[in-house]
């Protein structure tokens, strides 16, 4: 199960409420669809994760709106998969080896801090100027002329010690051994024309690039006619060196 961040919306009558995004199991909901012990157990397991991570407690009556989400946009949320655990035999002398391994990779991991998650967010900036935040759910992406994307680094203080590599179909943004992160934009950006800045105050890193144009050039046919054909323009990759801070 996963929990999300808390949310600002309304409830039927228009009064200002929180939402809070949960993730469960697909076969966990269908369970809970049909087993009403099930429901108020997993009700129960709800309220316990929002008294420990937020301080809040759910009254002990509720209801189940018919909606299939609530809110006007979905959030994402990255929930770690479990893989199966391998049992095999080793030899005494094979089991020494691996010990030596384990304490090698903890004694190179104990050195500094792990990599933390990172909350971010992908914007939308449309032909007309209009800006809505990317959910999965946007229509009309051939219209993106720019992207905008946010980070939530709370553990820096400035945006110097961050490394910042943009290509035509990746950004990829890493702080030392604390933060790390690649993304796949949903077009193809122009590294040229990124620009990124460090809030200080918030601890947000803003990133904005532009839409990889098409440039027509110019071929000449053997009979002297002109023909146009289409090119991509290639553009150098965005180092640090651009990353400004901001107070």
């Amino acid at each position: 199960m996963s929990v999300g961040r808390i949310k600002e919306d309304f409830d039927k009558n228009k009064n200002p409420s929180k939402v809070v995004d949960v993730i469960l199991n697909p076969k966990v909901v269908a369970t809970i669809k049909k087993d009403n012990n099930a429901l108020l157990f997993f009700y129960q397991l709800v309220n316990n994760y929002l008294q420990q991570k937020y301080k809040i407690e759910l009254e002990e009556t509720f209801n189940l709106p018919k909606l299939p989400y609530k809110g006007s946009s979905v959030e994402f949320q990255r929930v770690k998969g479990k893989k199966a655990p391998k049992i095999e035999t080793m030899s005494s002398e094979e089991a020494d080896g691996a010990a030596q391994q384990e304490e090698a990779f903890k004694s190179t991991f104990q050195s500094g801090p792990a990599v933390q998650a990172i909350e971010w967010k992908l914007l939308l900036e449309f032909d007309d100027g209009v800006i809505e935040e990317f959910d999965g759910l946007n229509e009309h992406l051939e219209r993106v002329q720019k992207i905008h994307l946010e980070y939530n680094l709370p553990l820096l203080v400035t945006g110097k010690n961050i490394g910042l590599k943009i290509a035509e179909d990746e950004v990829e943004i890493s702080a030392g051994k604390i933060y790390h992160m690649i993304l796949k934009p949903i077009i193809l950006v122009d590294p040229s024309t990124a620009r990124a800045i460090f809030d200080i105050k918030t601890r947000t890193l803003n990133i904005q690039v532009g839409k990889l144009k098409k440039a027509a050039k110019k071929d000449e046919t053997l009979n002297g006619e002109v023909n146009e054909r289409t090119v991509e323009i290639k553009a150098p990759e965005l180092s640090n060196e651009l990353l400004f801070d901001v107070v």
